[in-house]
Protein backbone atom coordinates (compact mmCIF):
# COMPACT_ATOMS: atom_id res chain seq x y z
CA UNK A 1 0.00 0.00 0.00
CA UNK A 2 1.26 3.51 -0.81
CA UNK A 3 2.76 5.23 2.19
CA UNK A 4 0.56 8.06 3.55
CA UNK A 5 1.82 11.23 5.20
CA UNK A 6 1.56 11.05 8.97
CA UNK A 7 -1.50 12.87 10.26
CA UNK A 8 -1.48 11.80 13.92
CA UNK A 9 0.81 10.09 16.43
CA UNK A 10 -0.60 8.37 19.50
CA UNK A 11 0.59 5.92 22.11
CA UNK A 12 -2.40 3.62 21.68
CA UNK A 13 -4.84 3.40 18.79
CA UNK A 14 -8.07 1.56 19.59
CA UNK A 15 -10.00 0.49 16.50
CA UNK A 16 -13.63 -0.17 17.35
CA UNK A 17 -15.95 1.73 19.69
CA UNK A 18 -17.93 -1.13 21.17
CA UNK A 19 -17.76 -2.42 24.77
CA UNK A 20 -14.39 -4.20 24.33
CA UNK A 21 -12.66 -1.20 22.76
CA UNK A 22 -14.14 1.28 25.22
CA UNK A 23 -13.21 -0.87 28.21
CA UNK A 24 -9.63 -1.07 26.93
CA UNK A 25 -9.67 2.73 26.69
CA UNK A 26 -11.00 2.95 30.26
CA UNK A 27 -8.19 0.78 31.58
CA UNK A 28 -5.53 2.75 29.69
CA UNK A 29 -6.97 6.14 30.72
CA UNK A 30 -5.48 5.47 34.15
CA UNK A 31 -2.00 5.80 32.64
CA UNK A 32 0.08 8.63 31.24
CA UNK A 33 -0.49 8.03 27.54
CA UNK A 34 -2.18 9.44 24.47
CA UNK A 35 -5.18 7.33 23.39
CA UNK A 36 -7.25 7.55 20.23
CA UNK A 37 -10.43 5.54 19.57
CA UNK A 38 -11.65 5.31 15.98
CA UNK A 39 -15.09 3.99 15.07
CA UNK A 40 -16.36 3.40 11.54
CA UNK A 41 -19.98 4.24 12.38
CA UNK A 42 -21.26 7.78 13.04
CA UNK A 43 -21.85 6.92 16.72
CA UNK A 44 -20.26 4.59 19.24
CA UNK A 45 -21.60 1.27 20.48
CA UNK A 46 -24.37 0.69 17.96
CA UNK A 47 -24.56 -3.05 18.55
CA UNK A 48 -24.26 -2.40 22.29
CA UNK A 49 -27.30 -0.13 22.01
CA UNK A 50 -29.17 -2.80 20.06
CA UNK A 51 -28.40 -5.32 22.82
CA UNK A 52 -30.26 -3.10 25.27
CA UNK A 53 -33.28 -2.48 23.09
CA UNK A 54 -35.45 -4.81 25.16
CA UNK A 55 -33.46 -4.40 28.39
CA UNK A 56 -29.68 -4.39 28.76
CA UNK A 57 -28.63 -7.70 30.30
CA UNK A 58 -25.17 -6.40 31.19
CA UNK A 59 -23.86 -9.50 32.99
CA UNK A 60 -24.95 -12.47 35.08
CA UNK A 61 -25.05 -13.49 38.74
CA UNK A 62 -24.92 -17.24 38.01
CA UNK A 63 -22.34 -19.02 40.12
CA UNK A 64 -21.48 -21.54 37.41
CA UNK A 65 -21.78 -19.21 34.41
CA UNK A 66 -18.30 -20.06 33.09
CA UNK A 67 -19.73 -23.37 31.91
CA UNK A 68 -21.82 -21.39 29.41
CA UNK A 69 -18.66 -20.66 27.41
CA UNK A 70 -18.44 -24.30 26.34
CA UNK A 71 -15.32 -25.03 24.32
CA UNK A 72 -14.15 -21.44 24.91
CA UNK A 73 -14.08 -21.91 28.68
CA UNK A 74 -10.42 -22.88 29.00
CA UNK A 75 -9.35 -19.76 27.11
CA UNK A 76 -11.82 -17.16 28.37
CA UNK A 77 -12.27 -18.22 32.01
CA UNK A 78 -8.94 -16.84 33.32
CA UNK A 79 -9.74 -13.44 31.79
CA UNK A 80 -13.23 -13.33 33.29
CA UNK A 81 -11.87 -14.28 36.70
CA UNK A 82 -9.81 -11.08 36.56
CA UNK A 83 -12.66 -8.94 35.25
CA UNK A 84 -16.08 -10.53 35.56
CA UNK A 85 -19.59 -9.85 36.83
CA UNK A 86 -18.59 -8.17 40.11
CA UNK A 87 -16.18 -5.81 38.34
CA UNK A 88 -18.77 -5.00 35.67
CA UNK A 89 -21.35 -4.19 38.33
CA UNK A 90 -18.83 -1.98 40.15
CA UNK A 91 -17.97 -0.25 36.86
CA UNK A 92 -21.64 0.49 36.11
CA UNK A 93 -22.15 1.89 39.59
CA UNK A 94 -19.05 4.09 39.22
CA UNK A 95 -20.79 5.67 36.22
CA UNK A 96 -23.89 6.38 38.31
CA UNK A 97 -25.77 3.44 36.79
CA UNK A 98 -26.97 1.16 39.56
CA UNK A 99 -28.04 -2.39 38.76
CA UNK A 100 -30.67 -4.87 39.86
CA UNK A 101 -30.85 -8.64 39.71
CA UNK A 102 -33.62 -10.01 37.53
CA UNK A 103 -34.91 -13.49 36.90
CA UNK A 104 -32.65 -16.30 35.68
CA UNK A 105 -29.65 -14.60 37.33
CA UNK A 106 -29.67 -11.73 34.83
CA UNK A 107 -28.21 -8.37 35.86
CA UNK A 108 -29.63 -5.12 34.42
CA UNK A 109 -28.95 -1.41 34.86
CA UNK A 110 -31.81 0.15 36.83
CA UNK A 111 -32.64 2.25 33.76
CA UNK A 112 -32.83 -1.01 31.74
CA UNK A 113 -31.30 0.92 28.82
CA UNK A 114 -27.85 1.10 27.25
CA UNK A 115 -27.91 4.80 26.35
CA UNK A 116 -27.53 6.34 29.86
CA UNK A 117 -24.63 4.00 30.63
CA UNK A 118 -22.95 4.63 27.27
CA UNK A 119 -23.34 8.43 27.55
CA UNK A 120 -21.78 8.48 31.02
CA UNK A 121 -19.00 6.15 29.88
CA UNK A 122 -18.06 8.21 26.81
CA UNK A 123 -18.22 11.46 28.81
CA UNK A 124 -15.75 10.03 31.34
CA UNK A 125 -13.38 8.93 28.57
CA UNK A 126 -13.46 12.36 26.97
CA UNK A 127 -12.80 14.03 30.35
CA UNK A 128 -9.82 11.72 30.73
CA UNK A 129 -8.39 13.04 27.49
CA UNK A 130 -9.26 10.10 25.23
CA UNK A 131 -9.59 11.26 21.63
CA UNK A 132 -12.67 9.67 20.03
CA UNK A 133 -13.14 9.83 16.26
CA UNK A 134 -16.32 8.49 14.64
CA UNK A 135 -17.11 7.90 10.94
CA UNK A 136 -13.48 6.86 10.58
CA UNK A 137 -12.85 3.39 9.14
CA UNK A 138 -9.65 1.41 9.53
CA UNK A 139 -8.45 0.37 6.07
CA UNK A 140 -5.20 -1.53 6.69
CA UNK A 141 -1.75 -1.35 8.17
CA UNK A 142 0.67 0.90 6.31
CA UNK A 143 4.47 0.42 6.28
CA UNK A 144 5.74 -0.26 9.80
CA UNK A 145 8.19 2.30 11.15
CA UNK A 146 10.73 0.51 13.33
CA UNK A 147 12.19 3.17 15.58
CA UNK A 148 12.47 1.27 18.85
CA UNK A 149 14.47 -1.89 19.58
CA UNK A 150 11.50 -3.51 21.30
CA UNK A 151 8.42 -1.67 20.12
CA UNK A 152 7.82 -1.41 16.39
CA UNK A 153 5.64 1.63 15.76
CA UNK A 154 2.55 0.74 13.81
CA UNK A 155 1.32 2.74 10.87
CA UNK A 156 -2.37 2.62 9.99
CA UNK A 157 -4.43 3.92 7.11
CA UNK A 158 -7.88 5.13 8.11
CA UNK A 159 -10.58 6.66 5.95
CA UNK A 160 -12.95 9.48 6.81
CA UNK A 161 -15.30 10.59 4.07
CA UNK A 162 -13.35 10.39 0.83
CA UNK A 163 -9.95 11.05 2.39
CA UNK A 164 -7.29 8.67 3.71
CA UNK A 165 -5.23 9.50 6.78
CA UNK A 166 -2.28 7.90 8.53
CA UNK A 167 -2.13 7.30 12.28
CA UNK A 168 1.05 6.08 13.98
CA UNK A 169 0.74 4.17 17.25
CA UNK A 170 3.06 2.40 19.65
CA UNK A 171 0.39 -0.23 20.28
CA UNK A 172 -2.97 -1.00 18.74
CA UNK A 173 -6.18 -2.63 19.94
CA UNK A 174 -8.31 -4.30 17.31
CA UNK A 175 -11.85 -4.51 18.71
CA UNK A 176 -13.71 -4.82 15.43
CA UNK A 177 -16.46 -7.26 16.42
CA UNK A 178 -17.60 -10.40 14.66
CA UNK A 179 -19.63 -10.69 11.47
CA UNK A 180 -23.24 -10.38 12.64
CA UNK A 181 -25.46 -7.30 12.26
CA UNK A 182 -23.19 -5.68 9.63
CA UNK A 183 -25.46 -2.63 9.42
CA UNK A 184 -24.39 -1.83 12.99
CA UNK A 185 -20.69 -1.97 12.11
CA UNK A 186 -19.70 -5.59 12.76
CA UNK A 187 -19.19 -6.64 9.16
CA UNK A 188 -16.18 -8.95 9.64
CA UNK A 189 -14.29 -7.36 6.75
CA UNK A 190 -11.18 -7.18 8.91
CA UNK A 191 -10.87 -10.97 8.43
CA UNK A 192 -9.52 -10.59 4.90
CA UNK A 193 -7.12 -7.86 6.01
CA UNK A 194 -5.58 -9.98 8.76
CA UNK A 195 -5.27 -12.96 6.41
CA UNK A 196 -2.47 -11.11 4.65
CA UNK A 197 -0.49 -11.04 7.87
CA UNK A 198 -1.61 -14.22 9.63
CA UNK A 199 -2.07 -16.51 6.61
CA UNK A 200 -4.99 -18.68 5.56
CA UNK A 201 -4.46 -21.35 8.22
CA UNK A 202 -7.52 -22.08 10.37
CA UNK A 203 -5.09 -22.29 13.25
CA UNK A 204 -4.80 -18.51 13.05
CA UNK A 205 -8.14 -17.38 11.67
CA UNK A 206 -11.28 -19.49 12.08
CA UNK A 207 -14.02 -18.90 9.45
CA UNK A 208 -17.14 -17.23 10.81
CA UNK A 209 -20.36 -19.10 11.53
CA UNK A 210 -23.56 -18.04 13.24
CA UNK A 211 -24.11 -18.25 16.98
CA UNK A 212 -26.98 -17.05 19.14
CA UNK A 213 -29.30 -17.29 16.16
CA UNK A 214 -32.81 -18.54 15.66
CA UNK A 215 -33.64 -21.93 14.19
CA UNK A 216 -35.88 -22.25 11.15
CA UNK A 217 -39.02 -24.38 11.30
CA UNK A 218 -41.59 -24.68 8.53
CA UNK A 219 -44.69 -24.30 10.67
CA UNK A 220 -48.10 -25.57 9.68
CA UNK A 221 -50.90 -23.02 9.55
CA UNK A 222 -52.12 -23.90 13.04
CA UNK A 223 -48.85 -22.69 14.62
CA UNK A 224 -48.79 -19.27 12.94
CA UNK A 225 -51.40 -17.95 15.38
CA UNK A 226 -48.80 -18.35 18.14
CA UNK A 227 -46.26 -16.06 16.46
CA UNK A 228 -44.51 -13.89 19.03
CA UNK A 229 -45.64 -15.94 22.02
CA UNK A 230 -43.18 -17.38 24.56
CA UNK A 231 -43.11 -21.08 25.36
CA UNK A 232 -42.42 -21.01 29.10
CA UNK A 233 -41.50 -23.51 31.81
CA UNK A 234 -39.99 -26.04 29.43
CA UNK A 235 -36.60 -27.66 28.95
CA UNK A 236 -34.56 -28.36 25.82
CA UNK A 237 -32.36 -31.34 25.19
CA UNK A 238 -29.69 -31.65 22.50
CA UNK A 239 -26.28 -33.32 22.31
CA UNK A 240 -26.67 -34.52 25.88
CA UNK A 241 -27.36 -31.01 27.19
CA UNK A 242 -30.49 -30.30 29.26
CA UNK A 243 -31.52 -26.75 30.09
CA UNK A 244 -34.69 -25.19 31.49
CA UNK A 245 -36.05 -21.85 30.32
CA UNK A 246 -38.19 -20.50 27.50
CA UNK A 247 -38.13 -19.59 23.84
CA UNK A 248 -40.33 -17.62 21.45
CA UNK A 249 -42.25 -18.81 18.41
CA UNK A 250 -41.52 -16.64 15.38
CA UNK A 251 -43.04 -16.66 11.94
CA UNK A 252 -40.11 -18.61 10.54
CA UNK A 253 -39.03 -20.70 13.54
CA UNK A 254 -37.95 -20.29 17.15
CA UNK A 255 -35.83 -17.66 18.89
CA UNK A 256 -34.93 -16.58 22.41
CA UNK A 257 -32.75 -17.53 25.34
CA UNK A 258 -32.91 -21.32 25.23
CA UNK A 259 -32.54 -21.42 21.45
CA UNK A 260 -29.55 -19.08 21.57
CA UNK A 261 -27.98 -21.27 24.24
CA UNK A 262 -28.30 -24.31 21.98
CA UNK A 263 -27.09 -22.42 18.93
CA UNK A 264 -23.74 -21.65 20.59
CA UNK A 265 -23.04 -25.38 20.54
CA UNK A 266 -21.74 -27.17 17.46
CA UNK A 267 -25.10 -27.90 15.79
CA UNK A 268 -24.04 -28.28 12.16
CA UNK A 269 -25.19 -31.92 11.97
CA UNK A 270 -28.18 -31.61 14.32
CA UNK A 271 -31.56 -31.75 12.58
CA UNK A 272 -33.77 -31.75 15.68
CA UNK A 273 -33.89 -31.17 19.40
CA UNK A 274 -36.18 -32.42 22.16
CA UNK A 275 -38.55 -30.36 24.27
CA UNK A 276 -39.70 -31.42 27.72
CA UNK A 277 -43.05 -29.66 27.98
CA UNK A 278 -43.34 -30.45 31.70
CA UNK A 279 -39.82 -30.46 33.19
CA UNK A 280 -41.14 -30.14 36.74
CA UNK A 281 -43.07 -33.44 36.45
CA UNK A 282 -41.52 -36.88 36.24
CA UNK A 283 -42.65 -39.15 33.45
CA UNK A 284 -44.37 -41.30 36.09
CA UNK A 285 -46.37 -38.30 37.32
CA UNK A 286 -47.37 -37.39 33.77
CA UNK A 287 -48.35 -41.00 33.08
CA UNK A 288 -50.58 -41.15 36.19
CA UNK A 289 -52.36 -37.94 35.18
CA UNK A 290 -52.98 -39.33 31.71
CA UNK A 291 -54.44 -42.52 33.21
CA UNK A 292 -57.30 -40.57 34.75
CA UNK A 293 -60.72 -41.08 33.11
CA UNK A 294 -61.12 -38.76 30.16
CA UNK A 295 -64.87 -39.06 29.84
CA UNK A 296 -66.33 -37.03 26.99
CA UNK A 297 -63.56 -34.41 27.07
CA UNK A 298 -61.67 -33.69 23.89
CA UNK A 299 -57.93 -34.31 24.02
CA UNK A 300 -57.42 -30.52 24.07
CA UNK A 301 -59.54 -30.11 27.21
CA UNK A 302 -58.21 -33.27 28.82
CA UNK A 303 -54.57 -32.16 28.55
CA UNK A 304 -55.48 -28.65 29.71
CA UNK A 305 -57.32 -29.88 32.81
CA UNK A 306 -55.03 -32.76 33.76
CA UNK A 307 -51.58 -31.32 32.99
CA UNK A 308 -52.04 -27.67 32.09
CA UNK A 309 -50.78 -28.28 28.55
CA UNK A 310 -52.61 -25.58 26.65
CA UNK A 311 -52.12 -22.71 24.22
CA UNK A 312 -48.76 -22.63 22.49
CA UNK A 313 -47.57 -25.71 24.40
CA UNK A 314 -50.47 -27.72 23.07
CA UNK A 315 -49.78 -26.24 19.64
CA UNK A 316 -46.23 -27.59 19.74
CA UNK A 317 -47.46 -30.98 20.94
CA UNK A 318 -49.93 -31.12 18.09
CA UNK A 319 -47.34 -29.91 15.57
CA UNK A 320 -44.80 -32.63 16.31
CA UNK A 321 -46.71 -35.31 18.25
CA UNK A 322 -49.86 -35.77 16.17
CA UNK A 323 -51.50 -38.20 15.72
CA UNK A 324 -51.37 -38.73 19.47
CA UNK A 325 -50.54 -42.23 20.76
CA UNK A 326 -53.48 -44.18 22.17
CA UNK A 327 -51.70 -45.36 25.33
CA UNK A 328 -51.00 -43.00 28.28
CA UNK A 329 -47.39 -44.18 28.57
CA UNK A 330 -46.53 -43.42 24.94
CA UNK A 331 -48.21 -40.01 25.17
CA UNK A 332 -46.31 -39.28 28.39
CA UNK A 333 -43.04 -40.10 26.60
CA UNK A 334 -43.86 -37.65 23.82
CA UNK A 335 -44.81 -34.87 26.27
CA UNK A 336 -41.50 -35.36 28.07
CA UNK A 337 -39.42 -35.87 24.90
CA UNK A 338 -41.13 -34.00 22.06
CA UNK A 339 -38.88 -34.08 18.99
CA UNK A 340 -38.81 -30.73 17.19
CA UNK A 341 -37.39 -30.90 13.68
CA UNK A 342 -35.11 -28.10 12.48
CA UNK A 343 -35.33 -26.93 8.87
CA UNK A 344 -32.30 -24.66 8.99
CA UNK A 345 -30.66 -21.74 10.79
CA UNK A 346 -31.09 -18.00 10.64
CA UNK A 347 -28.44 -16.37 8.44
CA UNK A 348 -25.38 -14.71 9.93
CA UNK A 349 -26.84 -11.27 9.20
CA UNK A 350 -29.60 -12.02 11.73
CA UNK A 351 -27.46 -13.83 14.30
CA UNK A 352 -26.81 -12.04 17.57
CA UNK A 353 -23.18 -13.12 17.49
CA UNK A 354 -20.73 -15.28 15.57
CA UNK A 355 -18.16 -17.91 16.38
CA UNK A 356 -14.85 -17.85 14.59
CA UNK A 357 -12.31 -15.07 14.10
CA UNK A 358 -8.86 -14.75 15.63
CA UNK A 359 -7.95 -18.07 17.23
CA UNK A 360 -6.23 -18.59 20.56
CA UNK A 361 -3.26 -19.99 18.61
CA UNK A 362 -2.79 -16.60 16.95
CA UNK A 363 -2.34 -14.61 20.17
CA UNK A 364 -0.25 -14.91 23.29
CA UNK A 365 -1.52 -14.82 26.88
CA UNK A 366 -1.72 -11.02 26.66
CA UNK A 367 -3.96 -11.31 23.53
CA UNK A 368 -1.24 -9.84 21.33
CA UNK A 369 -0.88 -11.28 17.82
CA UNK A 370 2.31 -13.32 17.43
CA UNK A 371 2.69 -12.21 13.80
CA UNK A 372 2.05 -8.53 14.54
CA UNK A 373 3.87 -7.40 17.68
CA UNK A 374 2.10 -4.50 19.35
CA UNK A 375 -1.32 -5.44 17.93
CA UNK A 376 -3.81 -6.76 20.49
CA UNK A 377 -7.28 -8.22 19.89
CA UNK A 378 -10.39 -7.96 22.09
CA UNK A 379 -14.09 -8.69 22.05
CA UNK A 380 -16.12 -10.68 19.55
CA UNK A 381 -13.40 -10.77 16.91
CA UNK A 382 -11.72 -13.46 19.03
CA UNK A 383 -12.87 -17.04 18.49
CA UNK A 384 -15.04 -17.55 21.55
CA UNK A 385 -18.76 -17.57 22.03
CA UNK A 386 -21.36 -17.67 24.77
CA UNK A 387 -25.14 -17.65 24.96
CA UNK A 388 -27.04 -14.45 25.60
CA UNK A 389 -27.93 -13.81 29.21
CA UNK A 390 -24.92 -11.68 30.09
CA UNK A 391 -22.25 -14.05 28.80
CA UNK A 392 -21.48 -12.19 25.58
CA UNK A 393 -21.07 -8.77 27.16
CA UNK A 394 -19.11 -10.18 30.08
CA UNK A 395 -16.66 -11.73 27.61
CA UNK A 396 -16.31 -8.44 25.72
CA UNK A 397 -15.70 -6.47 28.91
CA UNK A 398 -13.18 -8.98 30.25
CA UNK A 399 -11.10 -9.17 27.06
CA UNK A 400 -11.14 -5.38 26.76
CA UNK A 401 -9.91 -4.99 30.33
CA UNK A 402 -7.24 -7.64 29.80
CA UNK A 403 -5.91 -5.99 26.66
CA UNK A 404 -5.81 -2.58 28.33
CA UNK A 405 -3.73 -3.92 31.20
CA UNK A 406 -1.54 -5.91 28.79
CA UNK A 407 -0.70 -2.81 26.77
CA UNK A 408 0.12 -0.81 29.90
CA UNK A 409 2.66 -3.49 30.76
CA UNK A 410 3.90 -3.84 27.16
CA UNK A 411 4.59 -0.09 26.84
CA UNK A 412 5.74 0.24 30.45
CA UNK A 413 3.24 3.02 31.03
CA UNK A 414 3.19 5.05 34.24
CA UNK A 415 0.06 5.41 36.33
CA UNK A 416 -1.38 8.89 36.64
CA UNK A 417 -1.28 10.44 40.07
Amino acid sequence: MKRQSINQRVDILIIGGGPAGLLAASELSNYDCKICVVESMPTLGRKFLMAGKSGLNITTSKTNFLNDYGESKEWIAPLIKNYGPSEIIEFCESLGQGVFFGSSNKVFPISMKTSPLLRAWVARLRRSGVDIQTSMKWIDFNNNINSHPKIGRLSHVVKSGDKDYCIISNATVLALGGASWPRLGSDGKWFNILQKYLGNSKKMLVPFSSANMGLKINWSRQMLKFEGLPVKSIALKVNGEFKKGEFIVSKSGVEGGLIYFLSTMQLEKVTSFEVDLLPNFSITAVYKKLCQPRGKSTMTNFLRKSLGVTGVKFGLLREFGYPFPKTPLELAKIIKNLEVKIDGYYSMDYAISTRGGVSKEAVNAELMLYNLPGVFCAGEMLDWTAPTGGGLLTGCFSTGSHVGKSIAKYLNLKLLN
